[in-house]
Formats: C-alpha cells, sequence, structure tokens
C-alpha cells in the first residue's frame, strides 16, 4: 500500500510552511523538516493509534452530511427585502472578509495552535480565490440594504454538489439567512445531492444543517504533525 501525500499548494503559501495532506498513512513513512501534514479519515481506531505512534496530534473530529436530491424544497420564495447577487465591487469586500473570519473562528485551523494565527488570513485568501480565481464552482451574495451580510459557495464532484463556505454576518444570524441561502442553492440544482462538513463540536451548525434535511453521513478525525 502506496503512502499518498499531496502538497496543498494554497496552505503552504499562506502560512509560509510545506503543508501536505495525506490520504494513506503507514508506519514507515518519511517526513521531510519543517513541513505540516493532515490527515483526515473516518473513524478507526486502529488509525488513530498509528498516527499517535507518528506523533500526530488530534485536531478535531468532523461530521460530513448529506442532502439526498429526492428530498426536494415544496416551495421556495426568497423575502424581498434580501437581494440576490454574484456581483463584487471594492467596497465589499470588507463585509465580506468580516464574514470570512466568522467561518474562521469555528474551523480546524483556528483549533490547532500552531497555525491559530493564519485561519482569519487562509479564509480571506479562500474566498477571494472562490470568487475572483474560480475556486468555487458556483456562488451567491445576500445583499441588505445594499451591504454583503452572508454567501454561499459550491464546489462540483461528478454529479453532486459540496457547501464550500458558507457565512452570515454577526448581526443577522439567526433570521433564517443561512437557510435562505441553502434553499436558493438546492433549488438551482434541484437533481444533484448535496454534501456539507461541519466540526462535530460546532452543535449550532451541525442542528443548522440537520434542520435543512441534511443527515449525517460520516464521521471523520483529523490530526496533524509538524517536523
Amino acid at each position: 500500500m502506496k503512502t499518498t501525500l499531496k502538497e496543498d499548494l494554497f496552505l503552504s503559501k499562506v502560512i509560509g510552511r510545506d503543508f501536505f495532506n495525506i490520504n494513506i498513512l503507514r508506519q514507515n513513512i518519511r517526513f521531510q523538516k519543517n513541513a505540516v501534514y493532515s490527515y483526515c479519515f473516518d473513524f478507526n481506531l486502529e488509525l488513530i493509534n498509528l498516527c499517535h505512534k507518528l506523533d500526530f496530534r488530534y485536531i478535531s473530529s468532523r461530521v460530513v452530511l448529506k442532502r439526498n436530491k429526492n428530498n426536494q424544497l415544496k416551495h421556495f420564495k426568497f423575502p424581498k427585502e434580501y437581494i440576490l447577487d454574484k456581483e463584487v465591487t471594492k467596497e465589499d469586500w470588507n463585509n465580506i472578509y468580516n464574514v470570512s473570519s466568522i467561518i474562521a473562528k469555528n474551523s480546524r485551523f483556528n483549533k490547532d495552535l500552531r497555525i491559530r494565527k493564519y485561519a482569519k488570513k487562509i479564509y480571506k485568501q479562500w474566498i477571494l480565490n472562490s470568487i475572483l480565481s474560480g475556486y468555487a464552482d458556483d456562488y451567491v451574495f445576500i445583499r441588505y440594504k445594499k451591504l454583503i451580510i452572508a454567501f454561499l459557495t459550491i464546489k462540483r464532484n461528478n454529479a453532486s454538489y459540496s457547501i464550500d463556505l458558507i457565512g452570515v454576518d454577526a448581526k443577522f444570524q439567526n433570521k433564517g439567512i443561512g437557510s435562505l441561502l441553502i434553499s436558493y442553492m438546492i433549488e438551482k440544482y434541484r437533481t444533484s445531492n448535496f454534501y456539507t462538513g461541519t466540526q462535530a463540536e460546532n452543535i449550532i451548525a451541525l442542528n443548522f444543517y440537520l434542520k435543512n434535511q441534511f443527515k449525517i453521513h460520516s464521521y471523520q478525525v483529523i490530526f496533524h504533525k509538524y517536523t
């Protein structure tokens, strides 16, 4: 069995250190110096023990959820006070970055004390790449009184889609705006399954997805190693 390593060039550039994602882990893997290795896998005690032997540190747990394409909305109508938009001006980016910083707070990067200081920068560049460099396959913003207060980006994976980023300005949370974003995308791609992921300890996000008819698909754990 081969060990599969793939450098994440995006993260390497942001944190200033080589960052590798591991798909398959084995005991005799060779690690290069001054690098970060990330291993995300479905919960497995044997692999967890192997991670400890190789001096990986547990970072967080992740729940993957799925919304079946057959479980569609009966009716969708967007409220008039909110405006859907895909155009961005220079004046919008501060609001967009503020929302991305909220997402960063609950991310695995913020839970890793070694790279926590880069979490906001990671998500700032992430949303920038998603919109301006075509990293996202689709996206949408919500405006309220001309200000961007929320956004959602998705990635396509064969016949299904994954929610890549979703965030709502702190002042507008608990008003159903996140559900509006999901409803819009599901209505747009009604013949496809949707997947998403959230940190297992983020109960608010987990309940949010369950409320929007997602079901738990798998449970993963994430370990990091520094060399």
